[in-house]
């Protein structure tokens, strides 16, 4: 206490101060970015005058991103270029410090990743985990692999299964976190994560019926097959009886919203509610629905793209059971994007000979595109 006392009068007496924070270290999530891309940045920092705050700013592009944390995620601009993003820190003495991070962000280019069935290397479906701001795709190939890919990564995983549809999510608790990939073959699924597989009987579907679509929505897994919608409660491991009676039509897609799950099937598109009320939209085979920022439904059916129920009065040049959003907010139908007037045809995506039947936007923003072959495309990494 004696010993507190004196350094007290010292700085009574000559007057002390702490030092500015001190930028430890940063870190990149990927240093060679494509345009319309998104990255995470870190920077780490010391002080003794806390607690500190972190700004970030750029000049171009989006930042996103919890307001003064030591990370931001940052979409890179639709044009190529050298920009610089810069976190400016600063403590309780009003000191500062700024780290500068100066990148480029390249042209897309398209590379061929599954070279088809010429190679024993056929996709046979892909899928992501809608919830997670960065990451790539999981796809199922049918020598019956499982494997990832992203900008940074081409992994042949562990895990196998042959299965014709996918879905992926992040299950957390206070130690773990896993990735859960669910897998779908005629009437059954599989449960794949690093605890083990487990195999579940759709016991609402019939012998002969085949699952088309998988969506997880917390802890439920909508199941859309040939005999309709079914629903399981992970968490109960029970399957709802109600659903597959009052919704009996064939189930070609899902999409869930915030409150609502879109269902997309042979004779129209649904939505269904919390209380699990189910309302037409649109009447017709629909085959692909998506959710613009959980209000815009994008839709295809009979054929055609439609927006809010309305199709639009100019179409791509071929339409694909496909409907995804990039994060430069253009909707992606096949292998064309609509950027709010027209659709447009990118640059060094050529399949005359073999025509785009999907394409998937990884959560990190590049674009994967499966061939009717099989072959396996992606739109946007750097050389």
């Amino acid at each position: 206490m004696k010993r507190l006392f004196y350094i007290f009068v010292l700085c009574s007496l000559i007057g002390c101060s702490s030092s500015k924070p001190d930028i430890t270290s940063t870190s990149i999530s990927d240093d060679r970015p494509v345009i319309g891309q998104r990255i995470m940045l870190h920077v780490y920092g010391i002080t003794d005058n806390p607690p500190m705050q972190f700004v970030w700013s750029a000049d171009d592009g989006e930042l996103q991103g919890d307001d003064e944390t030591y990370w931001t995620y940052w979409i890179t601009p639709e044009e190529s270029g050298t920009y610089t993003i810069t976190c400016t820190i600063s403590d309780a003495g009003s000191e500062d410090e700024t780290a500068d991070f100066t990148l480029s962000a390249f042209d897309r280019t398209t590379q061929t990743i599954l070279a088809g069935p010429d190679s024993d290397e056929e996709v046979i479906c892909m899928a992501h985990n809608k919830t997670a701001k960065l990451g790539g795709i999981w796809s199922v190939v049918r020598d019956q692999s499982l494997r990832y890919f992203s900008a940074s990564s081409e992994t042949e995983s562990e895990w196998d299964g042959n299965f014709n549809a996918l879905a992926v999510e992040t299950q957390s608790s206070s130690y773990t976190t896993l990735t859960v990939i669910w897998g779908a073959q005629d009437n059954q699924i599989t449960k794949i994560s690093a605890d083990g597989e487990t195999v579940i009987s759709c016991e609402t579907c019939s012998a002969e019926d085949s699952i088309n679509v998988i969506e997880v929505d917390g802890s439920l897994l909508w199941v859309g097959a040939d005999s309709g919608l079914h629903k399981y409660d992970t968490s109960s491991a029970v399957w709802d009886e109600e659903i597959p009676v009052s919704f009996p039509d064939k189930v070609y897609d899902i999409f869930n919203s915030e409150d609502l799950t879109y269902v997309a099937t042979s004779t129209g598109l649904y939505t269904i509610d919390d209380d699990y009320s189910i309302a037409s939209l649109n009447s017709g085979l629909a085959t692909a629905v998506m959710v613009e920022d959980s209000v815009t439904v994008w839709n295809i059916i009979d054929g055609a793209v439609t927006q809010d129920g309305v199709i639009l009065d100019e179409q791509p040049p071929s339409i694909t059971d496909s409907l995804d959003i990039d994060l430069l907010d253009r909707i992606w139908c096949g292998k064309y994007y609509w950027d709010g007037s027209a659709w447009q045809d990118p640059t060094g995506i050529d399949d005359s000979e073999d025509p785009i039947t999907k394409s998937m936007v990884s959560p990190e923003g590049l674009l994967y595109l499966q061939s009717d072959s099989g072959k396996l495309f992606v739109w946007g990494k750097t050389p």
